[in-house]
């Protein structure tokens, strides 16, 4: 087990209280760019405990957790959601399955980005959305937490909006870098 999958196995009782971004600024932000729908079946990639998808899923159809911290998974099950354990660059979905992916503050745990993305593309629905939203490191907030992961020698790879528009541009069109706030951005694409 590596380090990075070791802390989450051991945080996973109390990460929700420790988690400092919004569920409520995002989940506006989500419905703003019309990734979250009535009629839509939402992925949430990385999702560990569903901290998110609790707050999605009464804006959507159905929304499912891939994770693959098994002790984030027992916190999320207990919240009543689908959870599912598995790596973000071997989805244990089906094809063309999901309207949209969502990534809220984990993109920079995945340690194979191209391989993510291109089972992102593959989960989704022809014109599926994908959402990221990440850590912005040129805030003191994100600076310090990058200095933390690296201390915890975690093997995260942060990157600015500009750079994460640019990978996520190879597999998506229309991509956007938005901002959060000062501390988060936003970049979406269509399949």
């Amino acid at each position: 087990m590596n380090i990075r999958l070791l802390f989450f196995q051991i945080i996973a009782p109390v990460y929700d209280g420790l988690h400092f971004s919004s569920a409520r600024r995002t989940v506006a932000a989500m419905l703003q760019t019309e990734v979250l729908g009535l009629d839509k079946s939402i992925l949430d990639l990385g999702g560990g405990t569903g901290r998110l998808a609790k707050h999605i899923k009464e804006h959507v159809r159905e929304v499912t957790v891939v994770d693959a911290s098994t002790s984030m998974l027992k916190v999320c099950h207990k919240r009543g959601l689908n959870c599912v354990l598995g790596q973000a660059e071997n989805i244990p979905c089906d094809s063309d399955s999901f309207d949209s992916v969502v990534i809220t503050d984990a993109w920079h745990h995945f340690p194979e980005p191209e391989k993510t993305l291109a089972e992102i593309k593959r989960v989704l629905k022809p014109g599926g959305k994908v959402f990221i939203e990440e850590v912005n490191t040129k805030s003191i907030f994100g600076w310090l937490l990058m200095i933390a992961e690296k201390i915890l020698f975690m093997g995260s790879r942060f990157y600015h909006s500009d750079q994460l528009s640019t990978l996520v541009a190879r597999d998506f069109t229309g991509v956007e870098p938005l901002t959060s706030n000062k501390n988060f951005y936003i970049v979406t694409g269509i399949k």
